[in-house]
C-alpha cells in the first residue's frame, strides 16, 4: 500500500515540566519493537506536548491487523532523557471523499431524478 492518508495524524501526551525546559522526541514505527527498520518517523525537538504530522510526514494507510505504534520521551535542557512511554497503537485509513465536480454531478443527477419522479407522479394524478 503506497497511498497516503489525506488527513494528518495528531498525537497528544501528558506534559512534563523542568526548570531547564523540556522538548519531546516522538517515534512512530510499523512494528511494536521499534527496530531500526520499523521506525517510520523519529522526530525530536518538539516543544509542545502534542504534535500533528506535516504533509511530508503523512503515513501510508495501514490494515487493522498491522497498526502503527507510537511512543514519546522527554528531554530536558541538560540533555537528560526520560524513558519511553508505553507504546500506543493507531490505524491510518481513508475517509470517502468526493471531489467537487463529481459531487456537483451527483447533485445535478439527483435533481433531475426528482424532477422526473415529480413529472411522473403529476402525470399519473392528472390521468385519474
Amino acid at each position: 500500500m503506497d497511498a497516503k492518508a489525506k488527513s494528518a495524524a495528531h498525537f497528544d501526551w501528558e506534559e512534563v515540566t523542568d526548570p531547564s525546559g523540556v522538548t519531546y522526541r516522538l517515534q512512530i514505527a510499523s512494528a511494536e519493537d521499534f527496530s531500526v527498520d520499523a521506525i517510520v518517523l523519529d522526530k525530536g525537538g518538539i516543544t509542545a506536548s502534542e504534535y500533528t504530522l506535516t504533509r511530508e510526514e503523512k503515513l501510508e494507510s495501514s490494515k487493522k491487523d498491522a497498526p502503527y505504534y507510537w511512543r514519546v520521551k522527554a528531554v530536558d535542557g541538560a540533555s537528560n532523557e526520560s524513558g519511553w512511554t508505553t507504546a500506543g497503537t493507531f490505524d491510518v485509513g481513508f475517509a470517502f471523499e468526493l471531489t467537487g465536480w463529481f459531487l456537483y454531478l451527483l447533485y445535478g443527477l439527483g435533481g433531475l431524478l426528482l424532477l422526473f419522479i415529480g413529472f411522473l407522479l403529476g402525470r399519473r394524478s392528472a390521468v385519474y
